[in-house]
């Protein structure tokens, strides 16, 4: 059985130890086959710093953020949906994280869950990464893609013909990350 889950965040800043996971947007496949689209949103934790320069990419604000639930709310909505799907006590039951540059998204998530006092993020996610981006440098070093002058996700959905409308929110970012992934895979 093929376990992916899709994800992006909206953070803080780029740091996960010391700035926060704001908004978390998972696509739940397995199989082939969508079986959920879920967002979350959540709080800093006290002490935890949100940058001014995050703010402006993602377009949160400080109110918005302030009216979102606390972090071990979030978190724990998170874990509930993770047991739906997947055995933790089970070493190859496991979801496939996949994403943009993705490496970020994991550190972030993995980091929240120790923020939780949880240690067990490698419980829910295989160690590898479904790397859209990674995929998209393995097109251009084989010479099947031209160089372009950014990779950001935006500008490679633009060169694919995959629709992305309200950048650097993560639902959105997430379902043209999915969408990018199969054209290339050809699917």
């Amino acid at each position: 059985m093929s376990k992916i889950a899709y994800i992006d965040t909206e953070t803080g800043g780029v740091n996960p130890k010391v700035n926060p996971l704001l908004q978390t947007a998972i696509i739940v496949e397995i199989d082939n086959k969508v079986i959920g689209e879920h967002t979350f949103f959540s709080r800093p934790f006290d002490g935890e710093i949100i940058e001014d320069q995050a703010l402006e990419k993602n377009g949160l604000t400080r109110e918005q953020i302030s009216k979102f639930p606390p972090p071990h709310e979030t978190y724990k909505k998170i874990i509930k949906l993770l047991n739906f799907y997947i055995n933790k006590y089970d070493p190859l039951d496991k979801f496939v994280f996949a994403g943009y540059f993705c490496r970020f998204d994991a550190d972030f998530i993995r980091e929240f869950f120790v923020k939780n006092d949880d240690l067990y993020y490698g419980s829910y996610f295989y160690p590898v990464l479904l790397d859209v981006a990674s995929l998209i440098g393995a097109i251009l070093a084989r010479g099947l893609l031209s160089p372009m002058k950014s990779y950001k996700l935006v500008e490679v959905c633009k060169r694919y013909g995959v629709p992305l409308e309200n950048a650097h929110e993560a639902m959105a970012d997430i379902k043209a990350t999915r969408e990018l992934y199969l054209k290339i895979m050809g699917k």
